[in-house]
């Protein structure tokens, strides 16, 4: 868990929880009281995306900066997470730049087309699963040739199966 501002960790765990915290001011005017939020993730692997989201909340860097120096797992959690907490505007520039790599030549990861074809995802992001199921199995007849992809098609959620189906793009 990472405390924004290095704070000392407190008795019991949570997800998001504001505490306040009295000064220990001897001056006669009382300080204003202190608000702490604590934010659990579920491994350190999304500590960069967190941190990204929370400094442009406070603009510590411009938000297009901040994420392309994440890779596109980091941007894809980026994206994740800013929906979670509700910082729209950060979401929807993580889809974008994920949105603007599914059409350069190296394309999406393949953790992260694993990660969008596996579901469930942020409205922000529910774009990116008709293009990148397409990518992969937008040719029916190729796909049902090769044993691997026949297999992962089989394996997709309903919804993944039906967004496929219902495209005009697909060949069959």
């Amino acid at each position: 868990m990472q405390r924004w501002q290095g704070e000392a960790p407190s008795a019991g765990p949570a997800l998001k929880r504001a505490k306040r915290s009295k000064s220990n001011n001897s001056s006669s005017v009382e300080a204003a009281p202190r608000r702490r939020l604590e934010l659990e993730l579920q491994d350190a692997s999304e500590l960069a995306a967190a941190l990204a989201v929370l400094q442009s909340l406070y603009e510590v860097k411009p938000l297009p900066e901040l994420l392309s120096e994440l890779s596109q797992e980091q941007q894809l959690q980026a994206a994740v997470l800013a929906d979670m907490w509700q910082v729209p505007h950060v979401s929807s520039a993580a889809a974008r730049l994920l949105a603007d790599a599914l059409k350069t030549a190296d394309g999406l990861a393949d953790a992260v087309q694993q990660r969008i074809l596996q579901g469930p995802l942020p409205v922000c992001l529910e774009p990116l699963l008709k293009r990148v199921l397409l990518s992969r199995f937008g040719d029916l007849e190729a796909v049902w040739a090769d044993a691997g992809l026949k297999q992962h098609l089989l394996g997709l959620s309903l919804e993944a199966m039906q967004e496929l189906l219902s495209s005009n793009e697909l060949k069959v």
